[in-house]
């Protein structure tokens, strides 16, 4: 493992652990927090890595480094919910391993802390006011005030900042992804990851094209995107998965922004639009209030998406309402 891309984005998480490790600092319990997506994960086996490791501190070489990296090092314990919570017997196993004294370095990672039970964070509690010397911890969640104040008071919390859009547009063109799917992918998420595999997943590939065709529709003559959405589009339509849906009317948001950012300025840099190659050859012909009014619509039913709605409706009265704007 080489934490190419946590020492890139999280370059000040990376320089505290070193520093720390280095001047034999370490803590024994760390809270790390953030979005998803901002490789806190990756720290925390970084973290693991350099105190496991034999040579030098996380070299990713070694074989506790190797063993780190695919998870089968025995001085390293993760814990996940069980199902949609971490129980208290997960917590009494973790002491119960742990509960020995030893000169062997140890650390567990319980990732999404958020979901301790009270009783289970309470063992949890009790387990750090009693934990060896030489046992190291971290807790990784996503919402720090979920986590139980008097646990949260016996960590370091390190806070981990939100991956930069423009970088996650610079790492997908660098990956060889078309300028404006990068723009779009890169708008719909902060998980860098997660815009690596959206490029892979020929269900957004279709989805961006279908979103461009359906923008264009709406200022034509026309009107003819309910056409297109029921011919070109029925694989969307006939989609169950409600997160398509949901990153489908992002996509088209996103237009409807971009267009009215063009409206209000004429000299509004192209390049840093969402939709900008499509955009700066076919320039909004409709007037601002027109496209304000229908980007009011796509909010309004993308609400009606968290719903469970026919889709076929859905969609048939969006158009319908549109087509009046």
């Amino acid at each position: 493992m080489s934490f190419e891309d946590l020492k890139k984005y999280q370059p000040a998480v990376v320089k505290l652990l070193d520093n720390s490790f280095k001047k034999d600092r370490l803590v024994p319990i760390y809270l790390f927090a953030g979005p998803r997506g901002t490789f806190k994960k990756d720290a925390a086996r970084y973290l693991a890595s350099l105190i496991l490791c034999e040579i030098s501190g996380a070299c990713g070489q070694c074989n506790q480094c190797l063993k780190v990296a695919n998870g089968t090092n025995p001085n390293l314990t993760i814990i996940k919910p069980a199902g949609e919570y971490i129980k208290k017997e997960q917590i009494i196993d973790l002491q119960n391993d742990f509960g020995l004294t030893s000169e062997t370095k140890k650390i567990f990672i319980i990732y999404e802390a958020d979901k301790l039970t009270s009783s289970s964070a309470n063992s949890l509690l009790k387990f750090l006011e009693e934990m060896n010397e030489n046992t190291y911890g971290v807790l990784i969640t996503e919402n720090a005030n979920r986590i139980l104040s008097t646990v949260k008071s016996r960590c370091q919390v390190i806070n981990f900042a939100p991956i930069n859009r423009l970088e996650i547009l610079g790492d997908l063109e660098d990956r060889g992804i078309n300028t404006e799917a990068s723009h779009i992918i890169a708008s719909l998420t902060y998980n860098i990851e997660e815009a690596r595999k959206m490029t892979n997943d020929n269900m957004i590939t279709k989805m961006i094209e279908l979103a461009i065709d359906v923008t264009l529709s709406f200022e034509a003559r026309d009107h003819n995107g309910i056409l297109i959405m029921f011919t070109k589009g029925k694989f969307l339509i006939e989609e169950t998965l409600k997160s398509y849906h949901m990153m489908f009317f992002d996509m088209l948001t996103a237009a409807q922004n971009d267009k009215i950012k063009i409206l209000i300025n004429q000299d509004v840099d192209l390049d840093k639009l969402v939709f900008c190659e499509t955009l700066a050859k076919n320039r909004p012909s409709l007037k601002i209030e027109q496209e304000i009014a229908i980007l009011e619509l796509l909010l309004e039913f993308k609400e009606r998406l968290t719903y469970n709605v026919n889709k076929d409706l859905l969609y048939a009265q969006l158009f319908t309402e549109i087509k009046r704007c």
